[in-house]
């Protein structure tokens, strides 16, 4: 026997402890192992949610699910069993199974579960070898119910939110300083206002979405005195709209703090005030107005007294004269003296109590069907007979037969005004007087005079009242007013044509129905 025979040769005693050294080793690589595994599943229970190992062939190979076992079922994803058998009770996988996508994606699937009321999140992580093929995958599970509950509330409470900040009247925005101070919000207020949708603001800055220069240089300061002084901000500002209109808001603007850090935004509040100011200018025209017609009504008061006074004084002087004279011509004079000045006290008289009937709403109409070419036949036969005029007074016929529904006695008032007026500034020439029918269902008459006319300056303001071009002439200034208001109650319309040095041709129109009462011969 050689010596390395015997030094390889070990006694029974030897080998007995050997194996008993190697059984040690194993046992204690057994404990080692069993510790890990169980280690590993007291982390997976602690770590609030569920893990499930499945290989290629949707076998499960180890589950830790304690925490789910009340939600999904005892026997749901056991060891060694089909994963859709036990969860779904099916013979296949399923259509939308994560598994099966990793296999197809290579990269982290998701599904959602619900059971027992409760939504639990399903990831599926594929795991690969090293030869990077997929041997399975990791799924893991975790109750999101909360968490949707969250979103579901918090999406409730931001659709509430843009409901209620949609649907103010008042205008809001946004503006991030952050990025050179384009939009971040543009609620529906402002689409309506500007007529610029929020597609076209956010994003964007002033000078990219306002055509006119000048409104972004408004706002361009507005803004930097903000974000100076970083006190709030009260501002009138006034912008175009998209079809050009001209509007003003009266804006709020302050800082709010920015989720990203950073500056913080401009929140801008706007209230329209177009309107508002319209109305305020109108009041203060209305205002100016008011004090002007009250100055005329001071000045026509003051002045009555003359107007009243001047025919008064003619009437009681020449009848006294007609009681001291025995010459029938000389009393022939006196009486048409008197007569005269009898029509313009009664004219005075007459224009005074329609005024005061305007001023209480009781003028009264009687409606009637009325044969116009009558009415105009008297009207200039009666100023032809009252006033001496220098001029002829002309009646142009435009239908043989003409009627019309309306209130007889206040055309002949317009009239007679209107001739009346023309008297007062007419020397030579003529006054015509006529009608025309329209095709708008309307009649229009006109009173067309050769005298000095009117100013141009004058005319917007010639039927108000207390109005008088000319101060020396007869009369209280209500005539043209009251015809205004007449017209205007038997729903037609009044207005003047002229030029100075060249006369002036006064209108009205009233409505008509051409198959009660238009007649043509």
């Amino acid at each position: 026997m050689t010596d390395t025979q015997n030094h390889n040769f070990h006694s029974p005693e030897e080998l007995l402890a050997r194996l008993e050294k190697n059984e040690q080793r194993l046992t204690a690589a057994k404990q080692k192992a069993a510790k890990a595994m169980t280690d590993r599943k007291i982390v997976l229970d602690n770590l609030n949610i569920g893990m499930v190992y499945l290989n290629k062939e949707f076998v499960v190979q180890w589950e830790s699910l304690n925490l789910y076992s009340h939600i999904i079922g005892e026997d749901t994803y056991k060891e060694g069993k089909l994963c859709y058998q036990t969860v779904f009770h099916r013979d296949t996988p399923c259509e939308n199974c994560p598994v099966k996508r990793i296999f197809e994606s290579k990269s982290q699937e998701y599904h959602s579960l619900e059971r027992s009321g409760r939504i639990l999140e399903v990831t599926a992580n594929p795991v690969f070898n090293e030869d990077n093929e997929i041997e399975g995958g990791v799924l893991k599970l975790e109750d999101i119910t909360e968490r949707i509950r969250q979103e579901k509330e918090i999406a409730r409470l931001n659709i509430l939110m843009d409901a209620i900040l949609n649907n103010i009247p008042v205008y809001l925005f946004v503006k991030d300083p952050n990025n050179d101070f384009r939009y971040v919000y543009w609620n529906k207020a402002l689409v309506s206002g500007t007529g610029i949708t929020a597609a076209k603001v956010l994003g964007r800055k002033d000078e990219e979405i306002f055509s006119d220069s000048l409104d972004v240089e408004r706002f361009s300061k507005n803004d930097k005195t903000l974000m100076d002084t970083r006190e709030e901000l009260h501002v009138v500002e006034k912008f175009t709209t998209t079809n050009g209109e001209k509007r003003v808001a009266s804006s709020i603007k302050t800082l709010i703090p920015s989720s990203t850090g950073g500056l913080p935004l401009i929140l801008g509040i706007s209230w329209d005030i177009t309107e508002l100011k319209k109305t305020e200018q109108e009041l203060i025209i209305a205002k100016e107005k008011a004090e002007e017609s009250n100055r005329l009504k001071t000045a026509f008061l003051a002045n009555m007294s003359h107007e009243i006074r001047t025919p008064l004084n003619a009437i009681v002087g020449f009848s006294d004269l007609m009681t001291e004279t025995e010459e029938i011509e000389e009393k022939q004079e006196y009486i048409k003296i008197i007569k005269k000045n009898n029509d313009i006290l009664l004219q005075l008289i007459t224009d005074i109590l329609d005024l005061s009937k305007i001023e209480a709403e009781v003028l009264d109409f009687n409606l009637s069907t009325t044969d116009v070419n009558k009415v105009c036949e008297e009207v200039v036969t009666s100023c032809t007979m009252r006033w001496d005029s220098p001029v002829p007074i002309i009646l142009e016929k435009s239908l043989p037969e003409c009627y019309i529904y309306s209130d007889k006695n206040r055309i002949y008032q317009v009239l007679t005004n209107m001739i009346n007026n023309a008297l007062k500034f007419t020397q030579e020439g003529e006054i015509r007087v006529g009608y025309h029918v329209l095709d708008n269902n309307t009649i229009r008459f006109y009173v067309q005079d050769t005298g000095i006319g009117i100013k141009e300056k004058h005319i917007p303001t010639i039927f108000d009242r207390f109005v008088k071009l000319n101060s020396f002439a007869q009369g209280t200034g209500l005539g043209l007013a009251i015809c205004k208001n007449i017209v205007e109650q038997l729903h037609g319309e009044i207005g003047v044509e002229s030029r100075w040095g060249e006369g002036s041709c006064f209108w009205f129109t009233l409505p008509y129905d051409k198959k009660i009462v238009l007649k043509t011969s």
